[in-house]
């Protein structure tokens, strides 16, 4: 809808006509000035001076924002954009130099600033918003548009899906402005790191530690089948597949597997060859794997059955070095024999021979 302003200027001349080649002498006795006009923006506003002069048509000379405007009409047709507008006003007669006065308006813009916040709303899922948004400026009251999401008179908007949306507002007046308005979402997670502590060979228990980082502390964890507690240390959980569930104190909560796997432990894997010549390369009996069986008992034969070396607990930092009380045995071939015990399991056995070598 266009709105147009007419302003009147009245302009009184006084003067006495000559009817020689003097011309008329014109005095203005005044010219009004016009009090700021507040519009929309980009409202169509019209100007009209519209003086009292009597019989005579003077000219108009219209300046806006120091723009100069010449011409003989008394309407000037602008659109609203916090312009200054002066008018001036030209009466002669014959050549007598014109008489001149001027009158002033202000054209102000009825300005709405938007201003909007973007809460996310309590709980899980940070996918939504609530959104309120207030305004300056213009005319109360206000209505607001959020394309997509509807209409409000209080600019409260509450389950505003992430995205980003335009805003339209107007005032009591007509006014109106533009704005965007984005949600961005942001997840809640709950991140889990599990550590099954599983040391030994062939262990069939382990104790789970877990750790969690994102939602709010603190947490419940309940891991199925087997318990729940605040602290997320379980002790002695036997090999399987569990599910753990996570509720942090806001009520969110996020689920796991946790997997417990023994952990087999590489056999022990003797050297078969020994050259004890001081060149620390194979000088002693290495056993690969050793570590993982502390319990074992090792016992080395030569080849007529005589016993000639045998160790509880053999270690590689302390291994055979092909002497027998004290005295190098000659080259030739032995035979060993490994036990391992295993409490868990059954003991194993392992058995060759030695070929030594200087």
């Amino acid at each position: 809808m266009q709105k147009y302003l007419l302003i009147y200027f009245t302009i009184f001349l006084i003067g006495t006509e000559v009817f020689a080649q003097c011309p008329t002498s014109v005095s203005i006795v005044s010219i009004p000035d016009v009090s700021t006009v507040p519009v929309c923006k980009g409202t169509p506003v019209q100007l009209e001076a519209n003086p009292s002069t009597g019989a005579i048509t003077p000219n108009y000379i219209w300046v806006v924002n120091g723009d100069t405007l010449v011409g003989t009409d008394s309407i000037i047709n602008l659109l609203a954009y916090n312009q200054n507008v002066q008018v001036y006003l030209i009466t002669t007669t014959g050549c007598v130099p014109a008489n001149e006065d001027t009158a002033t308006t202000t054209i102000a813009i009825l300005t709405v600033t938007i201003q909007s916040t973007v809460t996310p709303e309590p709980g899980c899922d940070l996918t939504k918003a609530n959104i309120l948004i207030t305004s300056t400026g213009g005319t109360a009251p206000y209505n607001y548009n959020l394309v997509g999401i509807g209409t409000s008179s209080t600019g409260a908007y509450n389950d505003v899906p992430a995205g980003t949306y335009t805003l339209y507002i107007t005032d009591d007046q007509g006014c109106n402005d533009t704005n965007q308005i984005t949600v961005t979402p942001i997840p809640k997670e709950l991140t889990t790191t599990v550590t099954p502590q599983i040391t030994e060979c062939n262990q069939t228990t382990a104790d789970v530690i877990i750790t969690t980082t994102g939602g709010t502390a603190p947490y419940t964890y309940d891991l199925q089948g087997i318990g729940q507690n605040n602290d997320g240390l379980f002790s002695a959980v036997p090999t399987g597949d569990y599910t753990l569930y996570i509720t942090d104190s806001e009520g969110c909560v996020d689920t796991s597997v946790v997997s417990i796997v023994p952990f087999t432990c590489p056999p022990p894997t003797p050297t078969e060859v020994i050259t004890p010549n001081g060149d620390d390369i194979n000088d002693t009996w290495y056993i690969y794997n050793i570590q993982f069986y502390p319990d074992n008992e090792v016992f080395i034969f030569d080849r007529w059955g005589q016993r000639v070396y045998h160790k509880k607990g053999y270690e590689n930092k302390d291994g055979w070095d092909v002497k027998y009380i004290g005295l190098n045995l000659p080259v030739s071939t032995y035979y060993y024999i490994l036990k391992v015990y295993q409490e868990n399991s059954e003991d194993l056995y392992f058995n060759g021979p030695i070929s030594i070598f200087r």
